[in-house]
């Protein structure tokens, strides 16, 4: 209980020092102090961060002969624009810019080549189909995405959650795979209600309130981790009934699946607008996709193109 924690960082920039500032006075609830290493303070600024209750009492102080070195700053002012870190918005490194530059400049390069050799395919006259194949796979890398950074707050940012996520995914899509395979007429006359499904379980994933999630894995780590990952990774469920369901019914498969590889290279260079909507606004972009997906599934029973 009398125990202080320091964090130290390289702040190379002042809006790095302020968010680490501002995040760890938001979680203690009173000012840290700032301990400054004058040392590398022109080549390497190091910067430590103090909280615990020797600091709410005053009480800390930098020995005499150690002044020329460290100082102590104990009523250092963020600005009022800094950005903490939250569980939704876990960016420490994303510069307070409105445009990362460097950042874009590689999702455009990573889209170029994955455009680039693609574009006879794509500006061909296509069946609405294949473009749902598109909208599927973009929307489907983001909320996969979505889910593991979720899962990472329930079961830590480690292996077993990309394991509990991708596992389950493998696992649903081939639960998806084996009954779209033994009733695949009665999936394609249920299509738009599959699609209503998975737009219901994509609100109830976007509103799941984190807090309360953690709290009850905490309470219950059985059955609250049970019911935060069954609300996470169902709407994968149902996106694989309707994948499965539609992709049965391609008069072309192997440019079905390269539509849907190539929205899933879409889908994943997306993930920077979590930058801005934060992670669980991705389900909010997936969620678009997958209404564009539905638009174009209606077009293609309108059509009767498909086999």
């Amino acid at each position: 209980p009398d125990g202080v924690m320091v964090v130290s960082f390289y702040t190379a920039k002042p809006w790095f020092t302020d968010r680490l500032f501002a995040t760890l006075k938001s979680a203690v609830g009173y000012t840290p102090i700032i301990m400054k290493d004058n040392r590398h303070d022109w080549f390497q600024p190091i910067t430590a961060f103090v909280v615990g209750a020797p600091v709410v009492r005053g009480e800390l102080s930098v020995p005499e002969d150690q002044r020329n070195i460290y100082s102590l700053i104990s009523d250092y002012k963020a600005s009022p624009q800094t950005k903490i870190l939250t569980d939704d918005w876990p960016f420490i490194y994303v510069m307070p810019v409105a445009v990362d530059g460097p950042y874009l400049a590689i999702v455009a390069l990573v889209l170029l080549f994955a455009i680039y050799p693609s574009r006879r395919l794509l500006f061909a006259r296509h069946e609405p189909a294949n473009w749902q194949m598109f909208f599927m796979g973009a929307a489907f890398l983001l909320i996969e995405l979505q889910a593991i950074a979720r899962l990472n707050l329930i079961y830590g940012a480690n292996w077993l959650s990309a394991a509990v996520v991708i596992n389950c995914i493998l696992v649903l899509a081939l639960a998806g795979n084996w009954w779209v395979s033994r009733s695949s007429n009665l999936f394609w006359k249920w299509l738009p209600w599959l699609f209503a499904l998975l737009f219901g379980l994509l609100l109830a994933s976007w509103a799941l309130p984190v807090d309360a999630a953690l709290s009850a894995a905490i309470a219950d780590p059985g059955l609250g981790k049970l019911f935060a990952t069954t609300v996470t990774v169902l709407p994968l469920f149902v996106a694989a009934l309707i994948f499965s369901t539609s992709f049965s019914r391609l008069k072309d498969p192997s440019v079905g699946l390269s539509f849907n590889l190539l929205g899933a290279v879409i889908g994943a260079m997306l993930e920077y607008m979590s930058n801005y909507v934060g992670l669980s606004g991705l389900v909010a972009v997936g969620a678009g996709f997958y209404v564009a997906a539905f638009i174009a599934a209606l077009c293609q029973r309108r059509t009767g193109q498909v086999s």
